[in-house]
């Protein structure tokens, strides 16, 4: 079995999974939860995610640029976003820029220390500095476990939102008193209803 260099085998069982309209093929299970969750924090803590991008098969892979056949693209562990803007050092060396400091530390506050099995391109030691690289490094399940969504009811009337963010002008739509919905993505305070709405998770139980 050939594996990527995180140990996971190449070319696995894959789904899509969708952030700001841009899709993404990532391995099933923890890993698109998580990646599903990198991608909406991103998105919303960061900057607009533009590019998302995610699996590679061997010919992709070798097309991109990358310089490794085992990297992590290949086992659909990894996900570039936005890699228009924040290109790869390997094959940009004369004009590959870090990712500034202001915005760097909002990746890893407002993003990795929520995804502790996440690692950020950014970090890699020179010349393969690639911010917009983020792979799998660690034990995916404590963190998808808290990510997991379900079945919840809505405990009173409450307005769902188009993003993990309060006020009025960020309102979709309103549900009543003991409507059912769907969590898909659980980020503690607001969560990713099946429908594509955020909703607080305060005003909902099981």
């Amino acid at each position: 079995m050939t594996t990527t260099m995180n140990g996971y085998s190449t070319d696995p069982p894959t789904t899509t999974i969708t952030v700001n309209g841009k899709t993404a093929t990532v391995r099933k299970g923890d890993v698109a939860l998580i990646f599903l969750a990198l991608g909406w924090l991103y998105h919303h803590r960061v900057e607009p995610v533009v590019t998302f991008n995610g699996y590679r098969s061997a010919s992709t892979n070798t097309a991109s640029g990358s310089v490794f056949s085992t990297s992590n693209h290949r086992s659909a562990t990894a996900v570039d976003i936005n890699g228009y803007k924040w290109p790869y050092q390997a094959t940009h060396r004369n004009t590959y820029k870090p990712m500034p400091a202001a915005l760097a530390k909002k990746v890893r506050r407002k993003v990795l220390k929520k995804l502790p099995c996440v690692r950020w391109g950014q970090d890699f030691p020179a010349p393969y500095g690639d911010p917009m690289h983020f792979e799998i490094t660690g034990n995916t399940a404590t963190t998808a476990n808290k990510l997991r969504g379900g079945k919840y009811k809505v405990k009173r009337a409450t307005w769902l939102h188009d993003g993990p963010k309060g006020g009025t002008k960020n309102r979709t739509r309103k549900l009543r008193k003991g409507t059912r919905v769907t969590v898909v993505l659980n980020l503690g305070k607001w969560a990713l209803t099946a429908k594509g709405d955020w909703i607080r998770m305060k005003r909902v139980k099981k």
